[in-house]
Order: structure tokens, then sequence, then C-alpha cells
């Protein structure tokens, strides 16, 4: 229920059904200005689909199908890059920087490729410096060497690359 209403709330779905609202009135007002609103409306319902999970997935789909999934790492691997997937500010409640979800799955993912290959383990390169630079707080890459510690990779086996935005 709160992801439902959360999502009514989000400003590109207030706006799409406020110029929604607005066509269907221009329409049933205008009708002399129908010849004109065909083009407009045409472009909001593209848009409209556009914008929905189903063509999200498909064009996810399309642009993934050439690429399976990996489930051992490749013999001939030198390095897993892992690149930061963001991370969620400080507040007062929580007073330090936490990787975000994207970045826990690809810390998750990179430890697993290390862990499929113990007798040949290869270095792990993290990615990710800070986004506002002003801001206090450790690095993006210095947040997954800590959880990729914490996940049984061996701490000399992570390379930093810290200054990446």
């Amino acid at each position: 229920m709160y992801q439902f209403l959360r999502s009514l709330l989000d400003p590109v779905t207030i706006s799409f059904c406020a110029l929604g609202v607005t066509l269907v009135g221009a329409w049933w007002k205008h009708p002399d200005a129908r010849r004109g609103l065909r083009v407009v409306t045409l472009v909001f319902v593209l848009a409209w689909i556009g914008s929905t999970k189903v063509v999200g997935y498909l064009s996810t789909r399309f642009l993934e199908a050439n690429y399976p999934p990996v489930l051992r790492m490749p013999d001939d691997a030198e390095a897993i890059v892992l690149l930061s997937g963001g991370a969620i500010a400080p507040t007062e409640a929580l007073p330090e920087t936490r990787p975000a979800c994207d970045t826990l799955r690809r810390c998750r993912e990179a430890a697993r490729l290390y862990h499929t290959r113990p007798d040949q383990p290869v270095p792990i390169i993290a990615c990710g410096g800070k986004v506002d630079a002003e801001r206090e707080g450790d690095t993006l890459a210095l947040l997954m060497k800590a959880l990729l510690v914490e996940m049984g990779v061996n701490e000399d086996d992570i390379l930093v690359e810290d200054s990446s935005r």
C-alpha cells in the first residue's frame, strides 16, 4: 500500500495525470482544435507507454540477451572490476554514508565470483569516489572494500580506485 501511495505522489506521475486530464478537457471543450491535439495526444501516449515497466523490462532484455550471467569466474580472467552503484547520504539518525542497494548487489556478485576460484583468486578493483567532494565520509570504493572484506574477500586482493565520480 505504501509503495502504491508513494508512486501516486511521484512528481512524474502527478505531471502525467495532470497532462492527461488537460488533454481530455481540451478534446472535450475544443472540438475545432482536435486536429492539433492529435499530435500532442500521440506524444503523450507514446511517453506514457515508454515509461511503463513492461517497456523497461523488454528494453533491458533486448540489451542483456547477448550477455548471459556469469556463473563461474572465467579461467583467463585477470581481475574483477567493481563499479559503485551509489550511496545513501548520512542523516541525523544514521550519521554514516551507506552503500545503496545497487552497490550492495554488485559487491555481493563480485564476492561470489571471487569465491568461485579459491585456488586462483583474482584482484577486485573497487571503483567509486565521492560525487560531492565536500561531503564528509568515506568514498564509495572504501565502503565497497569494507563490504567485500566482510564477505570473506582477502583485503590484499582488493584494489581501491577512489578518485572517480
